[in-house]
C-alpha cells in the first residue's frame, strides 16, 4: 500500500508542477520541474508500462530537494488555470 501512496503523490507533485506558472518555474531553474509533469505523465497515461520497483527506488533521487534549495517562493506567483 505505501508503494501505491507514493506512486499517487507523484502524480499529484506532477499535476500541480503543471500547474505553475511560467514565472514561477523560471524563479526556481533548479527544480525538475519538466520530470515532474514526464513521471506523472508517464503513470497516467502507460500505467500498464510502469515498473512499481524502478519507480519505488527512483523515486528519492528524481524528486529530491535541489540541494540548497529549501522553499520554492510562491509569493506573487500564481499557477495556471
Amino acid at each position: 500500500m505505501t508503494q501505491i501512496g507514493v506512486l499517487y503523490q507523484i502524480m499529484i507533485i506532477g499535476e500541480s508542477a503543471r500547474a505553475m506558472s511560467p514565472p514561477l518555474r523560471a524563479q526556481n531553474p533548479k527544480i525538475p520541474w519538466s520530470l515532474m509533469v514526464g513521471m506523472r505523465n508517464i503513470l497516467v497515461y502507460q500505467h500498464f508500462e510502469v515498473d512499481i520497483n524502478n519507480v519505488w527506488s527512483g523515486s528519492r533521487e528524481k524528486f529530491a530537494r535541489p540541494q540548497g534549495q529549501d522553499r520554492v517562493n510562491f509569493a506573487g506567483v500564481g499557477v495556471n488555470h
